[in-house]
């Protein structure tokens, strides 16, 4: 009987150390999903933090793009505006030069009608005294 007591003074001190053991592991254990919980849940801040980065980005990008897209219509709009500027200067050049030799013409002109005047009073002086 004695032996009897022993072994179960023995089993109920290994029960007792399981019981202790148990509820530490139990413990631990909702420490570990308490711990999880915050994990999960800092995890999906995060990537709702990330998602809406993105989202601001995209959308960043997207005003951009538009941006760009209008600068490049004010730049193809403003190449046409240059080319129809320096059309009208070459025809602005061509006319002038055209005026030049024009004017060079009259001049050269009104200088032979200037001499065949002077030949034409001498002629008439040289007609009057005969």
């Amino acid at each position: 009987e004695l032996e009897d007591s022993d072994k179960m003074d023995e089993d109920s001190k290994i029960i007792e150390e399981l019981r202790v053991t148990i509820e530490r592991q139990r413990l631990h254990i909702l420490q570990l999903e308490k711990a999880l919980k915050q994990e999960v849940a800092k995890k999906e801040e995060i990537k709702n933090l990330k998602s809406d980065e993105l989202q601001k980005s995209q959308e960043t990008i997207k005003g951009l793009t538009q941006k760009v897209a209008n600068f490049m219509s004010i730049v193809d709009s403003k190449n046409i505006e240059l080319q129809n500027l320096q059309t009208a200067l070459g025809q602005y050049y061509a006319e002038s030069e055209a005026k030049e030799r024009l004017a060079k013409r009259v001049w050269c002109s009104k200088r032979t009608i200037a001499k065949l005047s002077e030949s034409l009073k001498a002629a008439n002086q040289a007609l009057e005294c005969l």
